[in-house]
């Protein structure tokens, strides 16, 4: 090995300063431009998550909107079933008196003829027996 003179030696801690800035801005450079990166990946994705926000908070009030209309429809399903079971209830009382009515109908009508017959029964045996009572005219 030989002795390095001064100068000598200056000279290659130089060069190797010199390199090794040269590295150092190298890599500074790098994370600089790894820091830019990463800024403008987080900005990009600030902005597609207001975009996604203002979508999902678009969802939620269609949600909404569709929710009160199900309830809406729910409600008018629920009156128009109980005001089909009170119809229901008035058709069957209806028909009962339609029943009702056609029976007393019947039933008059029955003890009218019957009334009728009884009548004319009665006329004809009380002429019947007047006819027997009087003597013909002609004997």
């Amino acid at each position: 090995m030989s002795v390095l003179s001064r100068e000598e030696l200056d000279a290659r801690l130089e060069t190797i300063e010199a390199r090794m800035d040269a590295r150092v801005a190298n890599i500074e450079g790098q994370v600089a431009a790894f820091i830019a990166r990463a800024n403008e990946r987080d900005l990009r994705l600030a902005e597609h998550e207001d975009r996604l926000n203002f979508m999902f908070e678009e969802r939620d009030k269609r949600l909404a909107e569709r929710d009160k209309r199900i309830e809406y429809l729910a409600e008018q399903a629920t009156s128009a079933a109980q005001s089909a079971s009170t119809l229901k209830a008035n058709l069957w009382a209806a028909t009962l008196t339609i029943i009702v009515s056609v029976a007393g109908m019947v039933m008059a009508a029955y003890h009218a003829n019957q009334s009728s017959n009884l009548a004319l029964m009665q006329t004809v045996i009380s002429a019947f027996q007047h006819g027997q009572q009087t003597l013909p005219s002609n004997q």
